[in-house]
C-alpha cells in the first residue's frame, strides 16, 4: 500500500478523530487532548547507507556469521525521539544488496516486539521498471508461506527464483530475472508490517528507500 499526501488527507483525519473521540467517550467519558490535534507527517530521522560490497547471504531467518551481511546496504530507523497514536513501532532496519544473481533483503524488528509477530504479514514492495511485491505470511511464529506477484508473473511459495526464511529475522531472496530495469538507475524499496488485516507500520516511514544500480554502488549494472 503506497502512502500518498492527498488534497483530502485533512478531511479524512478530522472524521478519524471525531470517531476516535467518540470511542474515547463511550469506554473512557473522557477523550485526551491529542486525539484533537491533527497528525504532523514529519521525516523520520535515519541511518542510511549504501552497500559498500557484493553479498552471498544465506537465506535462513538468521544472521549466520557476522561477515555475512557485512557490507550491505543499510537503513536504520531512529525510532525513539517521537511519540505516536496506535501500536508501538515494529520495523528497525532493512539490510540490503546485491548478489550474482539475487537481490537480497534483511529486515529486523525491535527485540521488544518479537512476540507481537506470532500472526502477522510482511509486505514488500520492490519498483524496477515493473512493480512486484512479495507477501510473506507468518503464523504462530512461523513462515506459513508466500506470495510473489508482478505484471508479468505470480509464484505461490519456494520457487527457485524466491528465496524466504523467517526465524530471528527476515531474509529474502529475489532472483535478477525478476527485477527487470530497463530504463532505471535504481530500485524503489518500501516494507509494510500488517496484523488483522491492518498495516500497522512501515520502513521507511515516508517515500520509498532508493537503491542505486550500478557497479560503482555493487549493484547490477542499469540498462
Amino acid at each position: 500500500m503506497r502512502r500518498t499526501m492527498s488534497a483530502n488527507d485533512p478531511e479524512f483525519d478530522s472524521l478519524y478523530r471525531i470517531l476516535l473521540s467518540e470511542v474515547y467517550l463511550q469506554l473512557a467519558g473522557e477523550a485526551p487532548e491529542t486525539v484533537a490535534e491533527p497528525i504532523q507527517r514529519r521525516q523520520e530521522r535515519a541511518v542510511v547507507a549504501p552497500p559498500s560490497t557484493y553479498l552471498n547471504a544465506e537465506v535462513d531467518g538468521r544472521e549466520t556469521s557476522y561477515f555475512e551481511w557485512l557490507g550491505a546496504g543499510l537503513y536504520s530507523a531512529d525510532r525513539c525521539s517521537g511519540t505516536r497514536l496506535g501500536p508501538p513501532y515494529s520495523l528497525h532496519e532493512l539490510h540490503y544488496g546485491f548478489g550474482e544473481q539475487f537481490f537480497y533483503l534483511r529486515v529486523d524488528v525491535f527485540p521488544e516486539t518479537f512476540p507481537r509477530l506470532r500472526d502477522s504479514e510482511f509486505r514488500i514492495t520492490v519498483c524496477g521498471s515493473e512493480e512486484l511485491r512479495l507477501a510473506v505470511l507468518i503464523e504462530e511464529g512461523k513462515l506459513a508461506g508466500c506470495l510473489l506477484d508482478s505484471e508479468n508473473v505470480c509464484i505461490l511459495g519456494p520457487h527457485e527464483l524466491v528465496e524466504v526464511a523467517f526465524d530471528r529475522i527476515l531474509e529474502v531472496g529475489i532472483g535478477r530475472r525478476l527485477l527487470p530495469l530497463t530504463g532505471r538507475t535504481s530500485l524503489a524499496i518500501e516494507v509494510e508490517l500488517w496484523q488483522g488485516g491492518l498495516p500497522v507500520d512501515f520502513l521507511p516511514a515516508e517515500n520509498w528507500l532508493e537503491v542505486k544500480l550500478g557497479a560503482e554502488a555493487f549493484a547490477w549494472p542499469a540498462p
